[in-house]
């Protein structure tokens, strides 16, 4: 068999390997290898070069074709990405909102007030309908709505159905715009709607912008270009209708810079000095407002008022929720030669009395040049209904001229006046009176004050030539109003029937009617009130006279009120005095027997004066048993 050599072979090995009597491993010669020569050529054939050219050629050209191929699909995912980026982007998409088209028929400007129509059209240059949509309208701040104006309007949402493709809808609103004249008023439409075969939903944004030709009011405000810090300012707003419908609830506000302090204000403002509620401003109405204030500041600075005139916020009666317009004067504020301030009652500002009260009155002055200040003479004159001309005390120095109510100090008077050096200055003291109340004083209407105009003169010398300089300064007094409340109990008379003995008796019930009569002298009074407790033995019964009056009772703090939302000026004084009356009911005790009981406490009445705005209140004592009645005999008081 041809592998017996082969197992042979193998067995001898495994002998060689495993016997003891084997030769060494090492003795054993190897079997050398044949020799085989091989012969090599030194140069290439001919036949060969051509193969091995023929075999680059035909490689070359097999990654030609691949990178042929490959530079051809990337061009077409190239080219078909950039027709469905045109297609989309472009609008030929069926439902792309770049089809859909917002246009709008109106005016390019409107009086502020007036009615403006405003025509939407939209239009679908989709290849599909649009099946529905709405219009959303915001309009700007202030706009309110068309026929009546006292409505603010937001924003408008008009539906529509379906829009053929190619087709148009058209919707009208209407709103009136209110803003500063040559104001860009913007209003922002935006439509959103569904295409057919398609549940999203597609947006479309637009912004109309219409310019405010002209404003329902105009307004003007005179303020000093230039003044001496320290120096009293007035400041003159003008209103006139621009308009030929009535603006609703004109309000004015003013915003002062910083040093202003407002004096005073005629007419008063309505609210925190500096809010004017005109109210209803009819078609040619006008309106002034004078505000009187004083200005400090560093020299040559520059400050700023802000005036704003327009419709009341219905939310803030104080606040404007439409501006009209507003105004900007700019004051520059310069250095006073001769420094003046006068302080009344011990205050810079308004000063409020009591009407036959005196005032106390400091007039200072400083030197503000660089050089001294020769000749000096101040005068004081005083003004108004108010000013009682007896009660004129000029202090040291002073001379008090009645002709023209003038309060004069010269060098000749005051040594300190001859000559005023650089910073230097002094004071000078003075007190007036005011008029008490009187039937011709109350003639002569109600708001009486008294106003004082100081001035300070002086030569310098300048470039070697007297040149006069001087500086004013002023101040405002306010005489308080006077309240007066007057009390009486009747029995037997009066508006009330009472019943019970007179005199009362003990553990017997006597009614009695409390009749209030209320006085005011000068000025108008803002929420008067009327107040008095019950003693514990006296009973509240009910009734009132007249019933219209707003006459109550606590029972649980035995408190009667008396509310009087506004007393004019000159009742009780120049007329009959306002009255209330209530009737009570006493049931003395036997500890009370032979006195005269309290029917109330001591009556109380408190008001704001609408002039001076501060609050005023008078006090009257308790009434008791003992009646106003004309048949009134000694000891009906006494309970018996």
């Amino acid at each position: 068999m041809a592998l017996e050599p082969q197992k042979e072979r193998i067995d001898d090995l495994e002998r060689d390997l495993y016997s003891r009597e084997a030769p060494e491993i090492t003795a054993k010669q190897r079997p050398e290898l044949s020799k085989h020569e091989k012969m090599v050529q030194y140069g290439w054939k001919e036949e060969d070069t051509l193969a091995s050219q023929a075999e680059e050629i035909q490689q070359a050209e097999k990654h030609s074709l691949i990178t042929k191929i490959f530079m051809a699909s990337v061009l077409f995912f190239v080219v078909a990405a950039g027709i469905a980026a045109y297609v989309i982007l472009g609008g030929f998409n069926v439902i792309s909102s770049k089809n859909v088209d917002i246009s709008v028929r109106s005016l390019i400007s409107v009086a502020a007030g007036e009615e403006l129509s405003l025509d939407v059209i939209v239009k679908n240059n989709n290849n599909t309908a649009l099946t529905s949509g709405n219009i959303n309208i915001e309009y700007p701040d202030g706009a309110r709505m068309a026929g009546d104006v006292t409505k603010e309007l937001h924003r408008d949402q008009i539906p529509f159905d379906t829009v053929a493709a190619g087709g148009s809808v058209t919707k009208t609103v209407k709103a009136v715009l209110f803003g500063q004249k040559d104001s860009v008023q913007q209003i922002k439409i935006t439509v959103d709607y569904k295409a057919k075969g398609s549940n999203a939903t597609f947006s479309k944004e637009k912004t109309y912008e219409i310019t405010i030709k002209s404003s329902p009011v105009l307004m003007s405000a005179n303020v000093p270009t230039e003044i001496n810090s320290g120096q009293d300012v007035t400041i003159t707003i003008d209103l006139a209708s621009n308009s030929n419908t009535i603006v609703r609830d004109l309000l004015v506000r003013a915003e002062y810079p910083f040093g202003f302090t407002y004096l005073s204000a005629t007419p008063d403002a309505t609210f925190e000095k500096n809010v004017w509620n005109i109210g209803d401003f009819n078609p040619k109405d006008k309106r002034t407002i004078v505000i009187h204030g004083r200005m400090d500041g560093q020299n040559e600075e520059e400050r700023t008022f802000r005036f704003m005139t327009g419709t009341a916020s219905p939310t803030d009666e104080k606040e404007l929720a439409v501006n009209y317009i507003m105004l900007q004067q700019p004051i520059t504020i310069k250095k006073p030669f001769i420094d003046l301030s006068l302080e009344l009652g011990g205050k810079v500002g308004d000063y409020v009395v009591a009407s036959g009260d005196k005032v106390q009155a400091v007039l200072k002055w400083s030197n503000n040049l660089p050089i001294t200040i020769n000749d000096a003479q101040i005068e004081v004159k005083l003004s108004g209904i108010g000013f009682d001309r007896t009660q004129v005390f000029p202090g040291v120095g002073g001379f008090f001229r009645s002709s023209d109510n003038t309060i004069i100090w010269d060098k000749n008077s005051l040594r300190d006046l001859q000559s005023i050096d650089p910073g230097e200055g002094g004071l000078i003291t003075f007190s007036f009176g005011s008029l008490p109340p009187s039937q011709q004083i109350l003639s002569q209407g109600r708001n009486m004050n008294i106003a004082l105009t100081a001035t300070a003169k002086g030569t310098r010398i300048q470039g070697g030539v007297p040149q006069e300089i001087q500086s004013t300064a002023s101040g405002l007094v306010k005489v308080g109003t006077s309240l007066a409340i007057a009390g009486k109990t009747l029995h037997n008379s009066g508006p009330i029937s009472n019943t019970g003995p007179v005199p009362p008796r003990v553990d017997q019930k006597t009614t009695y009617t409390v009749v209030w009569d209320i006085s005011n002298a000068f000025n108008d009074v803002a929420d008067v009130v009327v107040t008095t407790t019950l003693p514990p033995y006296v009973r509240w019964t009910g009734s009132i006279s007249p019933t219209n009056e707003q006459l109550g009772y606590n029972p649980s703090t035995r408190t009667v009120t008396w509310s009087v939302a506004d007393l004019r000026a000159g009742v009780g004084f120049v007329g009959a005095p306002r009255e209330a009356a209530f009737q009570i009911e006493l049931e003395p005790s036997v500890n009370q027997m032979g006195s005269a009981p309290d029917l109330t406490t001591a009556l109380n009445i408190t008001g704001k004066d609408r002039f001076t705005g501060t609050t005023v209140q008078a006090i009257q004592s308790p009434l008791n048993t003992r009646t106003a009645d004309s048949n009134f005999r000694s000891g009906d008081e006494r309970v018996n």
